[in-house]
């Protein structure tokens, strides 16, 4: 039996295939290293993974994919809380950029995006990723990303540059006023995900100034990351994974056809094509 888990900042999904194709899922929430440690990952995998964990012994290996896995002692971190619960199993932990580019291109060389709460690319020669770019997180990087376009949103709903309509509907779905917004994103945890939150506000109630805020934040995500990507000789066709790149990949589609990119995939989630990979 082998066991994927795909691990993003806010949720974890637990896909484990059995040897007659029968597949089981499960969720727990976002396991990163850099808020989490071995046991507190092991607590979160017991308490979340009912049927799965039933199954531990049966489990000969498990691909485990995350957001904050990019060096080894974080690797280490997630591989010893995961070892603590499936004692038997060989265990491969690995980043959520290799997790997209493994999805995406498969054995194939390619360039491969993730557009979710954060954002990142990498150049891909089919077996592994030999550039990607420095993650800087949401303050001083993540273009394009949900946390970015959120805060972009923010900023303009609380200058009033996105007229009343908008206001109202807003302060009917949230009640949340500048005070309030305040001391979520300075005080509160995770406020990159509290940005990012507003995402499926901003596709059901899209005006033309968030159409220009969503636009020109993939814009700036083609222009600073995959036209350096590009550079690696792994072709001109482009991927990406996330709800970001997924939800809005109208707008995407353009952006890429005006940048003069050959779109490739895009997908929600990189689940399913992670299970091809490992399965094939």
């Amino acid at each position: 039996m082998i066991l994927v888990a795909d691990s993003g900042s806010s949720k974890t999904e637990w896909r484990l295939a059995g040897p007659g194709g029968e597949v089981v899922t499960e969720f727990t929430q976002g396991l990163n290293p850099y808020f989490a440690d071995s046991f507190k990952i092991a607590s979160i995998i017991q308490s979340g993974l009912i049927r799965i964990a039933s199954e531990a012994n049966k489990i000969e290996e498990i691909y485990f994919y995350g957001a904050g896995c990019g060096n080894e002692s974080n690797r280490r971190i997630v591989e010893e809380g995961i070892k603590k619960i499936f004692s038997r199993s060989r265990v491969e932990v690995q980043s959520d950029m290799l997790a997209a580019a493994r999805a995406l291109c498969g054995k194939e060389a390619g360039i491969a995006c993730i557009l979710g709460t954060g954002s990142n690319s990498c150049a891909y020669d089919g077996q592994k990723i030999i550039a990607t770019q420095i993650s800087l997180g949401y303050i001083l990087g993540d273009e394009g990303s949900g946390a970015v376009i959120g805060k972009k949103f923010i900023t303009a709903l609380c200058y009033g540059q996105l007229g009343s309509a908008v206001e109202e509907k807003f302060n009917e779905e949230f009640g949340l006023d500048s005070n309030a917004i305040l001391d979520r994103v300075y005080r509160k945890e995770f406020p990159n995900r509290f940005l990012a939150s507003f995402m499926p506000f901003i596709l059901t109630n899209m005006n033309d100034k968030m159409k220009e805020i969503i636009f020109s934040s993939f814009q700036e995500f083609l222009d600073i990351h995959v036209s350096r990507q590009i550079k690696m000789g792994c072709g001109n066709t482009v991927h990406f994974t996330g709800s970001v790149a997924f939800e809005f990949r109208d707008m995407l589609e353009i952006a890429l056809e005006q940048s003069g990119f050959r779109k490739g995939k895009i997908l929600k989630s990189p689940m399913q094509g992670l299970m091809e990979y490992h399965l094939s």
